[in-house]
């Protein structure tokens, strides 16, 4: 077994910002991370503002930013679009599995403990307090003891689930996206389209990393969806001019919680943050 003040369920930025900024104060903390390296595999549409980069601690520096971006355009239901330029609109097209794993570095260099291929499967509880996890790393299993539990596992959260006895999220969007090449883009422009014609209950999207390629997605609000939603975004590429012809060269998916934070995010012993927190 291993004792630490603090472990941290989750290596994305949410778990390597909060797992830093303890270790900053002089805390023991311990982060976990069930794939080989954080930020892998990428779940992202991969746009961010300027603002999160300044608050993550990095500079837009080549290998983290893909594309700058100046401007949306938004495409309402009716087919109007409209553009927004100003500061809000500022941001960056990031390479996400770098940005993750420039957070975590800056997390262990504050003096965070990282343990890759290591997956939290329960909680441990003493009193109704939880007091730790019990983790597996290959066929290797042991327990965690710790004071606090954070959990920055993401939607499906463990420790949302078993902590807190919060299943799932009352309200979610289901998303599929397409890295497409070829194209011919406006590089510093994210292009969005709202609407029930493309994605019922959200939106659409197009994130340019260069100007011939981008990350293409689609979520739906599960409860409106009335097919699956690979087929919106593929109906959605096909009657796009602009993407039809694109090549797809990866593909990726998730889900996207839409309810806001949860009313109870804390527990004896016990906390999440990021998207487990909704």
């Amino acid at each position: 077994s291993l004792s630490t003040d603090i472990v941290v369920v989750g290596a994305g930025p949410a778990g390597c910002m909060v797992a830093k900024t303890a270790a900053e104060l002089g805390v023991n903390v311990l982060l976990l991370e069930e794939h080989p390296s954080p930020g892998l595999p990428v779940f992202c549409g991969e746009a961010i503002s300027e603002k999160t980069l300044v608050e993550a601690g990095l500079c837009p520096e080549t290998s983290i930013i893909s594309q700058s971006i100046r401007k949306a355009h938004v495409y309402t239901p009716n087919g109007k679009q409209v553009t927004i330029e100003n500061d809000r609109s500022r941001g960056y097209i990031i390479n996400r599995h770098i940005f993750d794993a420039r957070l975590s570095e800056d997390a262990v260099t504050a003096g965070a403990r990282l343990m890759v291929n290591t997956r939290a499967v329960d909680v441990i509880r003493r009193g109704g307090v939880v007091v730790g996890v019990k983790a597996e790393r290959g066929d290797e299993q042991f327990i965690i003891w710790s004071t606090l539990v954070i959990g920055a596992d993401g939607h499906a959260s463990m420790v949302r689930r078993q902590a807190l006895g919060i299943p799932y999220f009352k309200s979610y969007g289901v998303c599929a996206q397409y890295t497409l090449s070829g194209l011919n883009l406006e590089p510093d422009a994210v292009e969005i389209w709202l609407g029930r014609k493309y994605a019922p209950g959200c939106y659409a999207w197009m994130f340019p990393k260069s100007q011939n390629v981008a990350n293409v997605g689609i979520s739906v609000l599960a409860k409106h969806a009335t097919k699956p939603v690979i087929q919106y975004l593929q109906d959605f590429i096909s009657q796009n001019p602009k993407l039809r012809d694109g090549v797809i060269i990866s593909k990726t998916g998730g889900m996207c919680p839409t309810t806001g934070t949860l009313d109870q995010v804390v527990g004896d012993g016990v906390m999440l943050v990021g998207v487990a927190a909704g």
